[in-house]
């Protein structure tokens, strides 16, 4: 048994123990409402810088302009999910992913949509980018394009959409051996496609990946001496020109 001689300062030391400690947590809390009142009150509190990854088409002055919003927000408060969506607006953008980084900057990575083609409005010089997503870049005309086939005669948007799944599906190197595509008045997705090496091309748009990943073996059988187009509008078929019927193709493809 304990006697209560005993157990009096016993309770008394309990007691200054959990007076210290009731102490040490209210300096404690007290401190931290210091420190987040002057944390709130610095410029340290507000989002000011921005690291910008992954862009190529898109500068970077653009993406800082795009999330101007965001600058002088709070840092620990600011919804990135709000910045990200407002980013891909922007026909150029794929993906892009946003994340904080101590103590107020902003990562911001894309991956942008890629180029497969330019469009040439007939009788002029300059040339408008194509995304795979068949959007038309006309802030971004420029007279000195890559080397991307350049499109002829496609205003019809739906021709243009089926035509660039299909240069989508192509492989790099068999697009590389492509210098123009011209749309046809024939119409049912006709098209001439005029190639690096000098071949002319016919062929239609839904079949148009199906066949022409295969021209590097039909290049190697032309007779150089043989003037001629290919068509592989349905299989692959090497035919010598006709004067008559390949001048007036020719007359409507400038037209």
């Amino acid at each position: 048994m304990i006697s209560l001689e005993d157990r009096v300062p016993k309770l008394k030391n309990i007691r200054k123990k959990k007076a210290r400690v009731q102490l040490i947590i209210l300096l404690a809390i007290f401190f931290l409402l210091m420190l987040l009142i002057v944390y709130f009150n610095s410029s340290y509190s507000k989002i000011s810088d921005f690291d910008i990854k992954g862009n190529q088409l898109v500068t970077e002055e653009e993406l800082l302009q795009w999330s101007s919003e965001a600058k002088d927000e709070l840092f620990i408060t600011y919804s990135t999910s709000k910045l990200e969506a407002q980013i891909l607006k922007h026909p150029e953008i794929k993906e892009v992913h946003v994340s904080r980084q101590l103590p107020n900057q902003l990562n911001i990575e894309v991956v942008e949509n890629k180029k497969i083609a330019y469009m040439r409005e007939k009788k002029e010089s300059h040339f408008t980018p194509i995304l795979e997503t068949s959007d038309l870049l006309t802030k971004r005309q420029t007279n000195d394009p890559e080397s991307l086939p350049i499109l002829v005669g496609f205003t019809d948007q739906e021709v243009l959409k089926s035509l660039t799944i299909e240069l989508v599906e192509l492989p790099k190197e068999i697009t590389n051996l492509i210098s123009e595509i011209h749309n046809t008045k024939e119409g049912q997705g006709r098209i001439h496609l005029y190639m690096n090496d000098g071949m002319k091309v016919v062929a239609n748009i839904a079949t148009l990946t199906k066949h022409l990943v295969h021209y590097p073996l039909y290049a190697e059988q032309f007779d150089p001496k043989v003037e001629g187009f290919l068509d592989i509008e349905v299989g692959s078929v090497f035919l010598p020109y006709d004067p008559v019927d390949v001048d007036e193709g020719d007359k409507d493809d400038e037209e």
